[in-house]
């Protein structure tokens, strides 16, 4: 498991909007044989992806209380 540390919401944003093209990319270019290889590469992403978007929560929601 990969972890990230984001102090802004623009970096947060910025890695979920990266990680989106990326698995993008990855489920619209099957390359012959390299499917398993593919496959994680998606679920890193993905990983990436669902923790930028939990640091985006938190972010906002220090920014509430604050």
């Amino acid at each position: 498991m990969i972890t990230i540390e984001l102090n802004t919401l623009e970096e947060a944003l910025h890695i979920q909007n990266v990680a989106a093209l990326n698995i993008s990319k990855y489920q619209q270019n099957q390359v012959e044989g390299q499917e398993c290889q593919q496959n994680s590469n998606i679920r890193l992403w993905q990983d990436i992806r669902r923790q930028a978007g939990l640091e985006m929560k938190a972010i906002s929601e220090r920014g509430e209380r604050a």
